[in-house]
């Protein structure tokens, strides 16, 4: 009989001792990912000496990623942005009693390479921080024929916190997200885009 409880209880031990890694191990490998979410543009209504406009500054944001988990506190990301969606109506001051009105629409998009950290040992809900660079193109399209910036390129290093939730099954995972991306651009004006998202992760 005490042979027996022994044995249980080394058996048990060996168990909670296990148990912990196979978790550990279950939060490794690949996943793709995709996110939704509200993008805001900092500087598209100001700037152009602009008298009075009727702007959008933020529109429909989104992403889709490749992740590698190294560890469950650490991954590296891939991935994509596009934001659409803004827009500004505006009269601009070319002369004393000069003006000419002109509409302008917004595309932005990145090519994205990040590192994710996350917070150890929250169980299912797991707050993180994203540090990465960006390869951006912003096209600008307008009515005004003396505008003459149409598209600017660059790069930036962009930040990120949010928090993921696993779900029961540890394949699938839901994340909300605040990023902000930088914009400098060459000749014109710089800006900063915030996106707010909600996604969902895949393991595989």
């Amino acid at each position: 009989m005490t042979h027996t409880l022994l044995r249980a209880l080394i058996v048990t031990l060996m168990f909670f001792r296990v148990a912990p890694a196979v978790a550990q191990q279950d939060e490794t490998g690949f996943y793709v990912g995709v996110s939704i979410g509200l993008g805001t543009s900092a500087m598209i209504c100001e700037g152009d000496n602009i008298q009075q406009a009727d702007c959008l500054d933020n529109g429909v944001g989104g992403k889709a990623l490749l992740g590698y988990a190294f560890a469950p506190a650490i991954a590296a990301e891939v991935g994509v942005r596009r934001q659409t969606g803004l827009t500004r109506t505006a009269a601009i001051a070319l002369a004393p009693r000069v003006t000419v009105n002109f509409a302008d629409t917004f595309e932005n998009e990145s090519v994205m390479l990040s590192v994710l950290l996350k917070a150890p040992n929250q169980g299912n809900l797991k707050p993180f921080g994203r540090i990465g660079v960006h390869q951006f193109v912003t096209r600008r399209q307008t009515a005004d024929p003396s505008a003459t910036h149409f598209g600017q390129n660059g790069s930036a290093i962009f930040l990120g916190a949010g928090v993921g939730y696993s779900l029961e099954n540890r394949n699938v995972g839901l994340r909300a997200e605040w990023e902000r991306f930088p914009l400098p651009y060459a000749e014109w004006h710089e800006d900063d885009l915030d996106l707010l998202s909600l996604g969902v992760v895949y393991g595989f």
